[in-house]
């Protein structure tokens, strides 16, 4: 359930052992600073890619991102070997991973999560909160984040340092799927540059034919219709209809279907689907068809339930970067966009410095930072002072919790007050995948209630007795300079 980088390094143990190299802190990859290769039954290894979860080679952009991240570990690994070769290889791959982790808690909650719901929608950092449960809820998982589906464009752009498609470079979704040919070829850098440039499709209850005829096939075959398997997930689960959803998130109920959306041909479709029964409406149609807030690229109830849902992650999470980094080495944190993380593990130079919007859209800066997450975050143009609980040295997180503490049956509604919109970037294949980098890395993807254990959440680096994990995250930041 936390944002813990398992997509880089597993979410268990015999994965993670799998992925190292046990030299210097680094993590294996291939020809071309690529990921490693899977082995195969017979024992042969490629064309497969082996990854810390086992979608990374559902389609070329989500590869792609993986990769950037393995080698932003290995490259704070070196740094890390160079300044202190004294330390265990156990060290140093702590040590890195701290950083990695950090960065990609940063990057979710003060780039892509404001993109989608505007600027102040989770509000600042409180702190951690022993009493809520960071665990992932089944509307979340089963429903309403599978939103970024409705964001999927039906083919990918692979672009040259000039900007211009390269040779082959326009490949349609559905021939990317587990389809490695692409990187093998031309690395990620097209690919990447292809993401931060394409538009994202508008999050609607549309999506394209390469996911609703052709999902998960070969290359040049037929496949499964991504939609239905949403729709039929969502029943399967026993997740409550669109408007017992509102409810349950604290929002009014519908009355009409012109108060789901103000689209009279939408409107005409879904009582025509639902036999005119608005409390009939399946939760991830009715969260599509919604209209969106101002300043949000989402309606109503996507707007209230990843709030939810992010807020619950942050403040249930005793391992998070603005609980256990301070001072300078927060601001440094606060700082780091995922243009940054782009720029230092590929050849790509001069992106724009949001990458979730696309180059002429990009946000205004502003003092506050994006999403208010802390004053010191990406786009202030004046720091200000630190919170008090962010005093330097460094915060020491507090004992692990005890106990079943479950999220309340209505969580509190909260609605984003505004922000950038328009020219949302697509991310990773089109905006879908864009919350395994930022997101996703921080790897909050679906997957119902997995990884609960007695009521709490698990993950590898909880083995890491607190202190011990604050004392090796502080040390980075001093070997880095």
């Amino acid at each position: 359930a936390f944002i813990d980088g398992s997509n880089v390094y597993g979410s268990d143990a015999d994965t993670a052992e799998l992925l190292r190299t046990f030299e210097g802190g680094k993590l294996k990859t291939s020809d071309g600073d690529l990921l490693p290769f899977a082995e195969n039954p017979d024992g042969s290894v490629g064309p497969f890619f082996q990854a810390g979860d086992i979608r990374a080679n559902e389609q070329i952009g989500l590869i792609s991102l993986h990769t950037l991240f393995v080698r932003e570990h290995n490259r704070l690994a070196d740094e890390i070997a160079e300044r202190n070769p004294d330390l265990t290889d156990e060290q140093m791959d702590q040590r890195a991973r701290s950083v990695v982790v950090a960065e990609m808690q940063a990057i979710t909650y003060n780039e892509f999560l404001p993109a989608l719901l505007g600027r102040n929608a989770l509000g600042p950092y409180r702190g951690y909160d022993p009493s809520v449960n960071p665990g992932i809820s089944n509307v979340f998982a089963t429903a309403i984040y599978r939103f970024g589906h409705s964001m999927v464009s039906d083919k990918y752009e692979l672009l040259g340092e000039d900007g211009e498609l390269i040779e082959g470079g326009e490949l349609a979704l559905r021939d990317a799927f587990f389809n490695t040919g692409p990187v093998l070829d031309n690395g990620i850098d097209p690919i990447i540059r292809g993401l931060a440039t394409q538009l994202s499709q508008e999050i609607d209850p549309h999506v394209v034919e390469d996911l609703r005829s052709f999902l998960f096939g070969p290359p040049g075959a037929g496949g499964l219709d991504l939609a239905a398997l949403n729709i039929q997930r969502g029943r399967d689960h026993g997740l409550a209809d669109y408007n017992q959803v509102r409810v349950d998130m604290g929002l009014e109920p519908v009355e009409s279907f012109a108060d789901i959306t103000s689209d009279p041909e939408l409107q005409a479709q879904l009582a025509e689907a639902y036999q005119g029964d608005v409390n009939n409406i399946d939760a991830w149609v009715g969260a599509l068809a919604e209209d969106h807030l101002p300043g949000a690229a989402v309606g109503e109830l996507i707007s209230t339930v990843l709030t939810d849902q992010f807020q619950r992650l942050r403040a249930g999470d005793r391992y998070w970067y603005q609980n256990v980094f301070a001072g300078e080495r927060l601001n440094q944190l606060e700082h780091t966009r995922l243009s940054d993380v782009i720029e230092r593990n590929t050849g790509i130079e001069g992106i724009q410095p949001n990458v979730f919007f696309s180059p002429d859209a990009q946000p205004p800066h502003r003092p506050s930072g994006p999403g208010g997450q802390n004053p010191n975050g990406p786009g202030g143009q004046q720091p200000l002072p630190l919170p008090p609980q962010a005093e330097p040295p460094f915060n020491q997180p507090p004992a692990p919790p005890t106990g079943n503490n479950q999220p309340p049956a209505n969580p509190p509604a909260n609605g984003p007050n505004g922000g950038p919109n328009g020219g949302l970037n697509a991310g990773p294949n089109g905006g879908g995948q864009g919350g395994n980098a930022g997101q996703g890395g921080q790897n909050n993807q679906p997957g119902g209630q997995q990884g609960q254990r007695q009521g709490r959440p698990t993950r590898i680096v909880a083995a890491t007795p607190a202190n011990e994990f604050a004392q090796a995250a502080d040390e980075v930041f001093t070997e880095l300079g």
